[in-house]
């Protein structure tokens, strides 16, 4: 879901990691809102929206106000999120690629989709994806009512990778949330409200393309921002990759599905400076092995994945900020390698020729197990 929540990132060993599972929201859905939100309107579609958060005691706790921009001939989307203390999120799609500017931090995100239906394509879900789920037939009306004098439909669902139900009323005619209700679900199966974000609309209209300014599906960025460039890969593209050997464990690893592959590469002074002084970038590839987000279908909570970064690049733990770990040393398959206990898994560490690989896993059995099955990939 599209909070503005700006995560701070402990560095590229880590971010692919993130984005590949946190990129997909909780009303994400594949669905590309190929046409106008008001019937077949091929116009430029142009929303104004501001939302407001209201504790379960009705407390109001916090703004955002939204403006999304989406063509639907060509599926070029901008949508900027902003609150009341001017913290911005500006995202923009073009093609396979989509940028995120946080102008406050000076931080660019950049990724590069692998197929043309990625889920990470769906930039205006937050606003149209309950529209899209509805018309695949993935949400059922429970109730039409009115809501703020507008006539109104109710649909719920469950939050992809979260314990959450979502209840929302909808307007009937557009489709746009009016009013959501977040419930956590305990132990015992029971509803508990957590939020509800009531949704306002200041501008909802259509105009043609060539009556907007040519700059309306970019970005302004400066040139000195930390800029981060996620890559995802297909397997093929992957077995092409030449900046440096990589690994991966095969298609799928004790059950669980090779969820993604990204290369990821950092510059700016969030990352070089830190992480690779003297260099001009931070190189890093990810292998992700998870079930899928599947709405409806319980999925399993523990994952394993690969990091991997040249040795040229590689720092000791105990170097790294905000980490302090002694390693245990082990052999795999003759090699030295360490462990690392964690406070939600372990980790294992070690080198393949010119390339130092970090495997994030549920226990020491999973990590070794999976060292054990390294084979190239490229």
């Amino acid at each position: 879901m599209r909070w503005l929540r700006l995560v701070p990132i402990l560095g590229l060993l880590i971010l692919p990691v993130l984005f590949l599972l946190g990129y997909m929201s909780l009303v994400r859905d594949r669905s590309n809102a190929a046409v106008g939100l008001l019937g077949q309107d091929t116009r430029v579609l142009h929303v104004q929206a501001v939302a407001v958060s209201l504790s379960p005691e009705g407390k109001p706790t916090g703004t955002q106000l939204h403006e999304l921009w989406l063509d639907p001939n060509t599926l070029d989307t901008h949508y900027v999120v902003t609150t009341p203390d001017d913290e911005t999120e500006i995202t923009v799609r073009q093609g396979r690629t989509v940028m995120t500017y946080y102008p406050n931090n000076r931080h660019l995100i950049i990724n590069v989709a692998a197929t043309d239906d990625a889920q990470m394509l769906d930039v205006a879900d937050r606003l149209l994806g309950y529209k899209s789920a509805l018309e695949r037939g993935e949400l059922q009306v429970l109730e039409k009512g009115v809501i703020r004098n507008r006539p109104a439909i109710r649909v719920e669902r469950q939050a992809v990778g979260e314990p959450l139900i979502i209840a929302t009323w909808l307007d009937h005619d557009t489709l746009l949330p009016l009013e959501e209700t977040f419930f956590a679900m305990t132990p015992d199966g029971n509803r508990t409200a957590v939020e509800t974000v009531i949704w306002t609309y200041r501008t909802i209209e259509h105009i043609a393309r060539g009556a907007l300014p040519p700059n309306v599906f970019s970005i302004n960025v400066p040139p000195d921002v930390t800029r981060v460039t996620n890559r995802y890969m297909t397997v093929a593209d992957a077995a092409n990759f030449a900046e440096f050997d990589v690994y991966y464990v095969g298609d799928n690893y004790s059950g669980l599905p090779l969820f993604g592959i990204t290369y990821s590469e950092a510059t700016g002074p969030g990352y070089v400076d830190s992480y690779a002084p003297g260099q001009a970038s931070l190189k890093s590839f990810s292998v992700v092995y998870a079930d899928p987000f599947i709405p409806g279908k319980p999925r399993r909570v523990d994952q394993l994945s690969l990091v991997q970064v040249p040795v040229s690049q590689h720092r000791a733990r105990e170097a790294a900020p905000g980490v302090a770990a002694v390693g245990e040393p082990v052999q795999v398959n003759g090699r030295d390698a360490t462990l690392y206990e964690r406070g939600d898994g372990v980790d294992l560490e070690l080198q393949l020729g010119t390339t130092v690989i970090t495997i994030h896993g549920r226990d020491r059995q999973d990590v070794l197990q999976a060292a054990s099955a390294l084979q190239r990939l490229n």
